[in-house]
């Protein structure tokens, strides 16, 4: 089991039911996994009228979560953070 598959899936089911988009930052270590994960997610949300973009992907290490942290367009009251 992929815990942090799990925990992405837990998540964007609860966000998407609240009306809300959702982007995934993954460990680094695991990027082909989470584009493989997203890539499904999107066509399944595509292929019921749902735009594929409402399951968003960012990888990157360190220095891509700081500047989403760091970024006025994210809402932080809003975010979950994870260390798995």
């Amino acid at each position: 089991m992929n815990g942090g598959v799990e925990k992405y899936a837990r998540n964007l089911a609860i966000s998407m039911a609240a009306g809300n988009a959702t982007i995934w930052k993954p460990s680094p270590s695991t990027p082909l996994c989470s584009i493989a994960v997203t890539k499904i997610v999107s066509g399944v949300l595509e292929k019921n009228d749902i735009p594929g973009a409402v399951a968003g992907l960012v990888t990157g290490g360190k220095d891509v979560g700081e500047a989403i942290v760091e970024s006025q367009g994210v809402d932080m009251g809003e975010c979950n953070f994870s260390d798995l």
